[in-house]
């Protein structure tokens, strides 16, 4: 049996205080987790188990210490059999995705993310359409799955999908029947514009030019260009929520593009 003489690096935790979050080392590689995403998972961990939430300062490395250790804790506790909400989730947005989940290949939602603290939608166009699944592991959160056509022309969910930052969502409607079934109070849509393409897009076959107000602060941005009128308002009627969901891929295309990313 061949023998290594390299030795196993050990896990190193250390802190930085400027961009606040924790820097874990372990071996060759390195990943941040931020000082306040430790400690609300720590309260909420210990709200679930129903344990005293530790007097630690935020940032400090005690406190990440008691998250890894209440994490193992967690992991054979009953209360991790149930689906993990980011702490901050709306109740309501909790609620509904539950309902979701607890009734696969029934219901199609259209998830807009944003701050929920100004309403502020950001205009995410990627990952917002699906069914609701759920991870497994530790942590159950919950996992918006790509709705795929099949040969015969029923729709499906994808067998993978991305997780949804819950604490964020901050719109919800539901696809199949049209109905919103969740509005922040506060929620701003940006300002979308389409306009004629600039001489180099139109060199490069593009026509026309979707345009966004972001901010009052901040300049007007290209985010999307097109090569018709058409396509470029079926963009912004989906982004608005006019247009609930583009195109579904079909299972082969699915499949295909998988096996080439």
């Amino acid at each position: 049996m061949a023998c290594s003489d390299r030795k196993q690096q050990p896990m190193t935790i250390s802190v930085n205080d400027s961009q606040r979050h924790y820097v874990i080392k372990n071996g060759e590689y390195t990943s941040c987790h931020g000082f306040d995403v430790v400690h609300d998972a720590v309260a909420q961990m210990c709200r679930l188990m129903s344990q005293s939430v530790p007097n630690f300062p935020v940032g400090s490395l005690e406190l990440y210490q008691t998250y890894q250790e209440l994490t193992q804790l967690f992991k054979s506790h009953s209360a991790s059999r149930k689906t993990w909400f980011q702490p901050g989730t709306d109740s309501k947005v909790a609620r509904i995705l539950l309902e979701a989940i607890e009734s696969p290949q029934e219901q199609i939602l259209r998830i807009f993310v944003g701050n929920p603290a100004t309403g502020y939608d950001w205009c995410e166009e990627n990952s917002v359409t699906g069914f609701i699944g759920r991870s497994t592991g530790t942590f159950k959160t919950p996992l918006i799955l790509e709705a795929l056509r099949t040969s015969t022309g029923e729709i499906e969910s994808a067998r993978y999908g991305d997780s949804i930052s819950c604490q964020n969502v901050i719109r919800i409607i539901d696809v199949l029947s049209g109905e919103e079934l969740f509005r922040n109070l506060k929620y701003q849509m940006p300002r979308f514009q389409v306009e004629p393409a600039s001489d180099l897009l139109i060199k490069l076959g593009y026509s026309f030019s979707v345009m966004r107000d972001d901010m009052k602060d901040k300049p007007t941005v290209n985010v999307a260009n097109f090569k018709s009128l058409y396509a470029a308002e079926d963009y912004v009627a989906f982004m608005k929520g006019h247009k609930f969901a583009m195109p579904l891929r079909t299972k082969h295309d699915a499949m295909r593009d998988l096996q080439t990313a």
